[in-house]
């Protein structure tokens, strides 16, 4: 029988839909006034940053057992101090993965952050830090224990780009793709946070399948190894080179007519970008677009999977809902 993959997810908490898959759980608290720590069994997730991680993980590979470490409040703040007893409380889990989307911003606990990430990194798991977004770098993510993931729109969905030379090893796709929050609503997640949690979702579902460990199943993602800087900033960009036909253009008029288009946002559409500047969408309407469209099309939307590129254009919002590559 496989075993199922364990995760430790270093974050907001998690919601209660995903109890079930909770192997431990934990909430630590600092107090800054009092330099004290509390820990609580109280992991629900007061923000929603973890449990839309959790989603894209869960999304790629269902056989996960996750070990919560609730160190961010409701606001996605944190404090140094925690992070290292979370960290702590990972070791004796013996964890495939650490999944975790913060920096340190300050020095004071570097260096016992460092040892405790070598020693879990040294009991086999693959440790996943995300850079803090809009950087080149940051800590943990720079420290030769842990996967630095930054993210690049242009990257494979289901690939990643590895260069084990560079202080940030990883770049994997950041498309903001559709999550449900801790209200259920619909919204969506990107960024490098969404990128590392899609490289644990990628890895756990390799180390499943194939029942490998990290480290291969990281060698059997990569299919790029000497990525730069340049490549990472490359633009999103939108190719329409699909030839115009009956159903195109029904499609056209039907997405038009939902989104209330006046005649000027009317001309042109197929060959124009739904996305700014070109024209302004409002998140809530994409996702009333995504649920219409399900439903027409008769096409489940996968939670964490769905990306908002697929609404790039009326082409690729073809492609998708009828099932064409």
């Amino acid at each position: 029988m496989k075993k199922n993959i364990k995760i430790a997810l270093i974050d907001s908490g998690i919601d209660s839909r995903f109890q079930e898959q909770v192997a431990s759980g934990v909430c630590i608290l600092y107090d800054e006034n009092k330099n004290s720590v509390y820990l609580s069994d109280d992991y629900t997730d007061e923000n929603g940053h973890g449990t839309y991680c959790a989603q894209i993980i869960t999304s790629h590979c269902k056989h996960i057992e996750f070990i919560i470490i609730k160190i961010l409040d409701q606001n996605n703040i944190g404090y140094s101090r925690a992070l290292v007893e979370g960290l702590k409380y990972i070791i004796p889990f013996s964890v495939d993965i650490v999944n975790m989307s913060l920096a340190v911003l300050c020095d004071e606990y570097k260096k016992e952050i460092e040892v405790l990430c070598s020693r879990i990194r040294d009991n086999g798991a693959i440790i996943n830090v995300s850079v803090l977004n809009h950087a080149s770098t940051s800590f943990p993510a720079s420290l030769d224990s842990t996967l630095g993931i930054r993210g690049a729109f242009n990257v494979d969905p289901y690939k990643i780009w590895y260069n084990a030379k560079n202080e940030i090893q990883c770049v994997s796709n950041l498309t903001p793709v559709l999550v449900s929050n801790i209200d259920c609503k619909k919204t969506f997640f990107g960024g490098n946070s969404k990128a590392t949690a899609l490289v644990s979702g990628l890895l756990a579902k390799a180390m499943y399948t194939m029942q490998i460990d990290g480290e291969n199943a990281l060698k059997s993602l990569v299919i790029k190894t000497d990525w730069c800087e340049d490549d990472i900033q490359k633009e999103f960009t939108v190719q329409n080179k699909e030839k115009v036909g009956v159903e195109l253009l029904a499609l056209s008029e039907q997405v038009c007519d939902f989104l209330k288009f006046n005649k000027k946002q009317r001309e042109n559409i197929l060959e124009r970008t739904l996305f700014p500047p070109s024209i302004y969408i409002e998140k809530e309407q994409f996702i009333c677009l995504i649920e219409y469209l399900s439903a027409f099309y008769h096409k489940e939307v996968i939670l964490g999977q769905f990306e908002i590129s697929n609404l790039s254009t009326i082409s690729s919002i073809y492609r998708y809902f009828k099932g064409e590559k």
